[in-house]
């Protein structure tokens, strides 16, 4: 900011982060940086800030017109000098690779020479001269010790690394707000691939891999983040592994083909497993029965529930479910009563999951127009406590189908 027609001069390789006040009679060295928060307000004075140097967040450099002896008192900080956060800089002198810590105070007249480092805190009089090479701390600031060859040289170190860290801030606060938005939406694609590239660089080859990493592997759902080569790399190595992983890593891996829109590609690993003699349970039928009716292949869908009966594998409502919704799918034209044979299948699957107790939704059959299926249901399911079930998806959930049930059940008890 200009004022009293004094115009700071910022070297076009400094960095001045938006939030920061640079304000009158200021220069700024190549390289330099004026991080968020800083004021520096050569008002009165002058205040000069040479290449390669670093004011942190929230300092405030100021000046003073001159001391009681009349002397001008500028502020002057030198090149590759670090000031902390929250420092307070005022009519003194700053020489070059110095350093002033966090929090510290330099009041008018203070001289801080060449390799000198005031600790964080510390406050330090008027007209006060820090030899080289010594720390100075405290309230008010004194010597402490001498400082060693390795501290003075990071004093250069972290000028360098804050000049290089200051290119980068420039770099981002100088996009518009379309190049914000947009990296905004591919940062988390960026993400992934990065993961992705490390994951592969640094996971031990799956063919020298035990069942538990194997396991580990799949259960961390490592498995959605592979290449498709990959991942039928690491199938192979499963089904070599002796002993095998369990059949829930199995489950886990097909279930990520299906997450991944490959459900196809699931049901030809079954057909694999079944080849391979992979003993199997409920939860995988229950994958590829429902891979097999999402893909319209409901036939192939019945297959494979008739081979898990033949295996000893009970099926769960999800199955039964599956089995229903892709039966229901197949009828061209949802024209229920045309198809009587879908009829008797539909109603067949009912009465299965009714003897093994699982809940009966006949609203998969209503929903798509017919009432034959459900009164065939209806009329099967009339012993017993049936009715009580049956209503339960009437009035509660399916209005209009609960009329029919109850239309039902009031016939058959007039007879």
């Amino acid at each position: 900011m200009n004022l009293f027609d004094k115009v700071p001069s910022v070297a076009k390789d400094a960095f001045v982060a938006p939030s920061a006040s640079v304000i009158g009679d200021v220069k700024v060295g190549g390289r330099s940086s004026i991080w968020y928060g800083c004021v520096l307000r050569g008002d009165v004075n002058g205040i000069s800030v040479g290449s390669e140097t670093n004011i942190q967040d929230n300092s405030l450099i100021h000046v003073a017109k001159s001391n009681l002896s009349g002397k001008v008192k500028p502020t002057i900080i030198g090149d590759r000098v670090t000031v902390g956060h929250s420092a307070v800089l005022h009519g003194c002198t700053v020489e070059n690779e110095a350093f002033v810590g966090m929090g510290a105070t330099l009041l008018d007249g203070v001289v801080v020479e060449t390799n000198a480092m005031v600790a964080a805190g510390a406050l330090v009089r008027q007209d006060t001269r820090i030899p080289s090479g010594e720390v100075w701390g405290g309230n008010p600031a004194r010597f402490l010790r001498k400082l060693t060859d390795e501290e003075m040289k990071f004093f250069v170190e972290s000028a360098t690394n804050y000049s290089n860290l200051a290119q980068v801030h420039a770099s981002e606060n100088a996009k518009n707000f379309d190049e914000i938005e947009f990296e905004k939406v591919l940062l988390p694609l960026k993400h992934a691939l990065l993961h992705e590239n490390l994951l592969l660089k640094t996971q031990t080859p799956f063919t020298q891999m035990t069942q538990t990493q194997l396991e580990r592997f799949v259960e961390n759902r490592s498995v959605d983040r592979l290449r498709l080569p990959e991942a039928m790399t690491l199938f192979d190595a499963m089904l070599a592994s002796r002993p095998r992983p369990s059949i829930l890593a199995f489950t886990r891996f097909l279930n990520s083909f299906v997450r991944s829109n490959h459900p196809r590609l699931s049901v030809s690993l079954y057909s694999r497993m079944v080849s391979a003699k992979v003993p199997l349970d409920g939860f995988l039928y229950g994958t590829i029965i429902n891979c097999c009716c999402n893909l319209s292949f409901v036939d192939l869908g019945f297959a494979v529930f008739g081979d898990s009966i033949k295996r000893g594998c009970y099926s769960d409502a999800v199955v039964f479910t599956a089995l229903i919704k892709g039966q229901v799918g197949s009828v061209k034209d949802k024209m229920f009563d045309r198809k009587l044979s879908d009829h008797v299948r539909i109603s067949w699957i009912f009465r299965r999951l009714w003897r093994r107790k699982l809940e009966v939704d006949i609203a998969l059959v209503f929903h798509f127009g017919s009432n034959m299926p459900v009164k065939c249901l209806l009329h099967s399911l009339s012993s017993g406590d049936d009715r009580n079930l049956v209503l339960s998806y009437g009035p509660c959930q399916f209005p209009t189908l609960g009329f029919i049930v109850e239309r039902y059940w009031e016939t058959q008890s007039q007879a």
